[in-house]
């Protein structure tokens, strides 16, 4: 489960817990950047102000930073949990983050995603991938 902006994983273990599944791994890794006001952030923003995280379409430098988010994320599920069934989700960017881990190869793995409060990155790129993969269960809520 994914903190989202501003946030770290302390601040998204208590709500995790909760919903974790009876004999399930628990996995709540910290993104890589610190945001320019607190906590951390899975891509920074070029321009820290509202507008920019109401932007439809991120900046090629905010995609290498998802990108980049992405490959930390593969790697700690390869040594935290190499294998069985997963579940990912995320509060904001966190939720965004679960839902490009549906275009690794990890994706086959992956039963449900929660998404709590986000957004998409790359919307026509993963409507594309989710036409390749066996058919998954989501819950989004906003709020």
């Amino acid at each position: 489960m994914m903190h989202g902006m501003t946030g770290n994983a302390e601040m998204m273990r208590p709500f995790a817990e909760k919903i974790l599944p009876d004999g399930w791994t628990l996995i709540v890794p910290e993104a890589r950047y610190n945001h320019p006001v607190r906590g951390l952030t899975w891509w920074r923003y070029e321009d820290y102000d509202a507008d920019a995280t109401r932007r439809a379409n991120l900046s090629r430098r905010e995609l290498i930073d998802v990108d980049s988010s992405l490959s930390q994320l593969e790697q700690i599920i390869a040594e935290q949990a190499p294998k069985g069934p997963l579940i990912v989700g995320g509060f904001s960017q966190g939720g965004a983050m679960a839902q490009e881990l549906l275009h690794l190869p990890i994706a086959d793995r992956i039963q449900g995603v929660i998404c709590i409060g986000t957004r998409l990155v790359r919307p026509m790129e993963l409507r594309m991938r989710l036409d390749e993969l066996e058919k998954k269960r989501m819950f989004w809520m906003h709020g």
